[in-house]
């Protein structure tokens, strides 16, 4: 089995099967986690939206933003995980569509973490 590009390189002494093992482990946790974060926010909050920020190697960010305003996000390690967690979920995603970014209600504690960044 060749070495497949998207997922990390075996550690030493582990073979290409186990990384691949591992790694998809790893992803499951991640959505696991996710899903459990973005559930609590949505049954705290009611129903929202998500938008979906690919962060490169990093993974891809999950933004829910509930209906009163409320956000939270999550990272999960690919696009393929983040639209798994989403349909599980029942959260649409609509992009950072008008109506999304006018939603957001940043809190105090948002603003002086932002406060001279340029955001």
């Amino acid at each position: 089995m060749g070495l497949d590009p998207a997922l990390p390189p075996p550690a030493p002494g582990e073979d290409v099967d186990d990384a691949a093992a591992r790694h998809e482990a790893q992803v499951a946790r991640a959505m696991k986690r996710a899903s459990t974060r973005l559930r609590a926010l949505s049954d705290r909050h009611g129903e929202g939206s998500v938008a979906l920020a690919n962060m490169g190697s990093r993974g891809v960010r999950i933004v829910y933003v509930a209906g009163d305003g409320t956000w939270g996000d999550v990272v999960v390690p690919t696009v393929a995980a983040a639209d798994q967690v989403c349909a599980e979920g029942g959260w649409p995603i609509s992009g950072w569509d008008t109506a999304t970014t006018q939603r957001i209600a940043p809190s105090a504690a948002d603003r002086r973490r932002m406060a001279g960044t340029g955001r």
